[in-house]
């Protein structure tokens, strides 16, 4: 596939992709639904999103996104279901890092719930959506600046800000959009790989939150039929 019709693909798939951001924005999410997608980002590290997806609703099934939960024996409960094979694509699969993660995610509930705040405050507190996410990487451990981006998208909070991964990576060095692919990203390179994308952005007409995930879901078509 040459890399005027990746470019076209993403073109065609943002008007479609668009709609359904604008059409999610409208909804209003509850305390619990808005801690259940942060433990979800947190769980995507390095794993399928997928996957975090499935593992994530495995913890709700075992009551353990209650945000009243005793968090005494909270991280151990989590690494007790963490370590559950989980059914994913009709293949059951086990979570690779059950002890890491589940640690993370009962710091992220004492530093909020413990503490007698909330995510919903913590997102009132900023206006600026850069702002937010880094406070969000702040306060979570585990949570990255692409995950704290796909999280504020995925609560519909900010279409502004760039979930760059690895096919969105390759995807800007086949387009010449970046000369490198690091193997590892600061926030530094991250804020620096954005801005790039948000400037190329402007050429569809769409937030880069939108064309992104066009990217993102074109890479990986094209990856899976051996295109790139």
């Amino acid at each position: 596939m040459c890399t005027e019709q990746l470019d076209s693909a993403v073109d065609a798939l943002c008007p479609a992709i668009w709609g359904n951001m604008q059409s999610l924005s409208k909804t209003i999410h509850s305390e619990e639904k808005l801690w259940e997608e942060l433990v979800c980002c947190i769980l995507s590290s390095q794993v399928k999103y997928e996957l975090s997806q499935v593992v994530t609703q495995n913890l709700k099934r075992n009551g353990l996104l209650d945000i009243t939960i005793d968090n005494f024996f909270y991280e151990y409960s989590l690494r007790i279901v963490l370590k559950e094979p989980v059914n994913l694509e009709n293949r059951f699969v086990k979570y690779r890092f059950p002890n890491s993660k589940a640690k993370q995610i009962a710091s992220a509930w004492e530093k909020i719930y413990g503490s007698g705040s909330c995510i919903r405050k913590i997102i009132e507190s900023c206006d600026n959506p850069k702002e937010l996410r880094l406070k969000l990487t702040n306060i979570v451990s585990g949570l990255g600046m692409k995950q704290a981006s796909m999280y504020l998208r995925n609560i519909s909070n900010s279409y502004e800000l760039a979930v760059i991964d690895t096919h969105v990576l390759n995807y800007m060095k086949l387009l010449g959009i970046s000369k490198y692919i690091p193997s590892s990203i600061s926030k530094t390179q991250y804020l620096n790989q954005e801005n790039i994308l948000i400037k190329y952005a402007e050429n569809f007409g769409y937030p880069v939150g939108c064309v992104d995930h066009a990217i993102w879901i074109v890479m990986r078509v094209a990856k899976k039929d051996g295109y790139v």
